[in-house]
């Protein structure tokens, strides 16, 4: 009795849908490799690290500090003053925009000391770019890492606009 070709035959066919795969799959994954991959943008921030902005803050930004928790006390508003706190920082933040009566005169210690909010806000950040920053195709096999952070990271100085100009 003769031996048919069908095993060896399905055999060929299946590796070669299999390579098939692998390739589309390697051209599709290839930016998920750590070699290949773009490095990461930071967020600027006020120090190297938080315990050091916060010394940096007590230092150079204490008057604005005190203007704000007098200012807390007057309006009977129990937050503490800590940078890590996310409603002190909206407080800090709020005032950038529009100063209390009586606080006028000190606008520039205190838009200096809502910049500084504004960095250190960024260790928050950096943080969780930090975080995509390890993963790898193994923990994220299907999706693009680049595509994943670009919505996080800092938009470089240099980028040209997006928006199409019209003449109207």
């Amino acid at each position: 009795m003769m031996k048919r070709p069908y095993p060896f035959m399905c055999c060929v066919v299946i590796l070669s849908i299999v390579a098939l795969t692998a390739s589309l799959y390697h051209q599709t994954l290839s930016p998920l490799f750590p070699s290949e991959l773009k490095p990461i943008s930071y967020f600027e921030t006020p120090a190297n690290t938080r315990e050091q902005a916060k010394k940096i803050a007590q230092t150079e930004h204490r008057e604005a500090i005190n203007i704000i928790q007098k200012h807390l006390r007057s309006i009977n508003h129990s937050i503490p003053i800590d940078l890590d706190h996310p409603t002190y920082q909206s407080i800090v933040l709020s005032l950038g925009v529009g100063l209390p009566e009586g606080m006028e005169n000190k606008q520039d210690e205190i838009v200096a000391y809502v910049k500084f909010i504004d960095l250190y806000e960024n260790f928050t950040k950096n943080e969780e770019l930090r975080r995509y920053e390890v993963l790898d195709h193994v923990s994220i096999p299907f999706l693009n890492r680049e595509r994943l952070i670009a919505h996080l990271t800092p938009i470089p100085a240099d980028a040209k606009s997006t928006l199409e100009h019209t003449n109207k």
